[in-house]
C-alpha cells in the first residue's frame, strides 16, 4: 500500500444533526467498529451519551441499536467484536460484557455475575470468546446464546489485562501488575478455552510502565503498542526494544504523548494508530521505516485521534474522535486482483490470526514439560 492514501468519512448524511438520536456520526467519538454481513456497527462514546449504531448501507445512514437501555449508571464503551459465524456482536464496557443479536435487536449482559469489571479487549478463538478484564482473562463458549464465562487465571492473579491477541493455537495477554509493570503472557488456546491455561511470560522482563494497548504477532516478532512509549518489539527469550529506531526522524512514529492505540497488519503493511497524530505505516520486514498514512484534504482522516483499526472486505476502518473513516486495501479483498499475491493473515488485535509459529508452540510444549517434571 502507498502511504498517504485517502480516507472517506462514513458518518451519514450531511443534512442530519450529529448525535445519538440522528442518523449522523460526524463529531461523535467512535471507540470501535465491527461488521456482521452487510451491517457495519460503530460504538460511540461521548460526554453526553454512549450508543452503538448500525448501518446497512456502508455508513451512509446510521440508526441506534438501543444499548443505552442495558447500560448501568456511568457505564462506558471500550471495545467491540463480531462473532460472524454466530451472528453475535460483543461489547466490552467499563462494567462488564454485553452481547447484541441483530436478528432479534436485543442486548443482554453476558455472565454478569462472573464478568463484573472493566473489559478492555476482546478476541475470538476457534472455540471461545476471550475477554481481557481487570480480574484477568475470561473465556466464553461461542454460540447464539453466549453465557458461562470461565476464568483463565493461573499465572495472572493480581494483574489487570488490557490487551489480547489470539491465534488458532495461542492466547497472548498484555498485563499490568500492582507495581505498574507491564508484561505479556501466553498460553495455549485450547487450554484457555477450558479455563485451564497455564500462563508463561513472553520475552524477558517488563515492557515498561506504560499500558500495553494492542498486540501484533508477525512471524517470530511480537509488537506491543503502548500508551506512552510508542511501539515495542520482542521475541521469545529477548528483552523489549523500541520499534521507532530509524536514524531518519521522518521515518519514525511521531506522537508527542507516545500513545499508540491500535496495531494492525494486512500481511504486507503494518499500521499503527496514534492518539493525536493519525496513522503511520511501515512495510512488513526486519526494520521499521514509518510514514504517515492520514491522507490530505479532502480525503484526510476526520480526526488525528484514532482509537482503533479494524479490517473489512477490501477496506480498513478507523475509529476516530470525529467518526468512522474507511480506506481501500486490496490485500483484504475477498477476491484479490490476479496480480496481488496472497498474503498470510498475521495475528493482530484487530481480530483473527495465522497459525502460531512452530517456535511458539515448541516453547509452550517445553514449558508444560518442565511443569510436569517439577511435579514428579
Amino acid at each position: 500500500m502507498q502511504a498517504g492514501a485517502g480516507w472517506t468519512a462514513s458518518n451519514g448524511p450531511a443534512s442530519a444533526v450529529s448525535g445519538a438520536a440522528s442518523q449522523r456520526l460526524d463529531n461523535a467519538g467512535i471507540v470501535d467498529t465491527a461488521v456482521i454481513g452487510q451491517r457495519l456497527f460503530a460504538a460511540a462514546q461521548d460526554t453526553q451519551y454512549a450508543e452503538v449504531f448500525a448501518s446497512g448501507d456502508g455508513g451512509a445512514t446510521w440508526t441506534a441499536t438501543g444499548v443505552g437501555g442495558v447500560l448501568g449508571m456511568g457505564e462506558s464503551l471500550n471495545v467491540m467484536l463480531a462473532d460472524t459465524a454466530n451472528q453475535i456482536l460483543y461489547l466490552g464496557t467499563s462494567q462488564g460484557l454485553l452481547a447484541y443479536d441483530p436478528a432479534a435487536a436485543t442486548w443482554v449482559a453476558v455472565s454478569p455475575g462472573t464478568i463484573a469489571t472493566r473489559v478492555s479487549a476482546l478476541e475470538l478463538g476457534p472455540d471461545a470468546l476471550f475477554a481481557a478484564t481487570d480480574d484477568g482473562v475470561f473465556a466464553v463458549p461461542l454460540g447464539r446464546n453466549p453465557a458461562g464465562a470461565t476464568p483463565v487465571a493461573a499465572g495472572l492473579a493480581g494483574s489487570s489485562v488490557r490487551s489480547l491477541l489470539v491465534t488458532p493455537s495461542v492466547v497472548l495477554a498484555g498485563t499490568v501488575d500492582a507495581t505498574d509493570d507491564n508484561h505479556v503472557f501466553f498460553t495455549s488456546e485450547a487450554a484457555a478455552a477450558q479455563g485451564t491455561g497455564l500462563w508463561q511470560a513472553f520475552g524477558v522482563g517488563s515492557a515498561g510502565t506504560r499500558r500495553i494497548t494492542s498486540l501484533l504477532l508477525l512471524d517470530t516478532t511480537l509488537m506491543a503498542a503502548t500508551n506512552g512509549n510508542l511501539v515495542l518489539v520482542a521475541s521469545a527469550g529477548s528483552t523489549w526494544t523500541s520499534a521507532n529506531t530509524s536514524a531518519d526522524a521522518a521515518q519514525q512514529i511521531a506522537d508527542p504523548f507516545g500513545a499508540v492505540t491500535s496495531l494492525y497488519s494486512d500481511g504486507t503493511t503494518i499500521f499503527a494508530a496514534t492518539g493525536s497524530q493519525g496513522i503511520f505505516v511501515t512495510p512488513v520486514g526486519t526494520s521499521f521505516a514509518w510514514t504517515p498514512y492520514g491522507g490530505t484534504a479532502p480525503t484526510a482522516l476526520p480526526s488525528t485521534e484514532v482509537r482503533r483499526l479494524r479490517p473489512g472486505d477490501g477496506v480498513i476502518y478507523a475509529s476516530t474522535r470525529a467518526g468512522v473513516a474507511v480506506t481501500a486495501d486490496p490485500v483484504l479483498s475477498s477476491t484479490p486482483p490476479a496480480s496481488t499475491p496472497s498474503s498470510p493473515s498475521p495475528g493482530g488485535s484487530s481480530g483473527g490470526g495465522a497459525a502460531s509459529p512452530g517456535w511458539l508452540l515448541a516453547l509452550l510444549a517445553a514449558g508444560f514439560a518442565l511443569r510436569r517434571r517439577a511435579r514428579m
